[in-house]
């Protein structure tokens, strides 16, 4: 996916976030609009107030995309990050009726982006982000 990033020219220095080009400014090539003022007219630099501006691309990964785990794959990628301990002991440190621990300790198919994932991960406290997308993509890796 190709974001733009907002930036000024001097001192060049990115303005906020990479997001969509704005609208009046597609179909000017990524030369033109690296270099606004160089670009268009004063007056149109004036009336979008572009001074000092310009945009470049910025390629930005899709996001990861995992698969529905089974309950082994989930365990065997867990423990494949050594995270397996963490995960367990913070699913026995909830409430025993809580869904999340209920989700982790009997579910048979776990989605990455499953909130009741996510409350047994921050409650252990050691396991990042990365760990868990890391064991999705171990356990993906074996065979349902």
């Amino acid at each position: 996916m190709i974001l733009y990033q907002k930036r000024t020219l001097v001192p060049a220095a990115d303005v906020g976030a990479p997001g969509p080009l704005p609208t009046h400014l597609r179909g000017l090539s990524d030369a033109s609009l690296a270099d606004l003022p160089a670009a268009l007219s004063p007056g149109a630099i004036t009336e979008l107030n572009l001074a000092n501006t310009g945009y470049v691309p910025v390629i930005v990964p899709d996001p990861a995309v995992f698969p529905v785990l089974t309950r082994p794959q989930l365990i065997l990628g867990l423990k494949a990050v050594n995270r397996l301990a963490a995960m367990r002991t913070a699913a026995n440190g909830l409430p025993a009726d809580d869904e999340a621990q209920v989700y982790f300790k009997e579910g048979s198919a776990f989605r990455r982006d499953d909130p009741r994932l996510e409350v047994v991960r921050l409650a252990a406290g050691t396991v990042t982000l990365t760990h868990l997308d890391n064991a999705f993509a171990a356990g993906a890796a074996l065979a349902p």
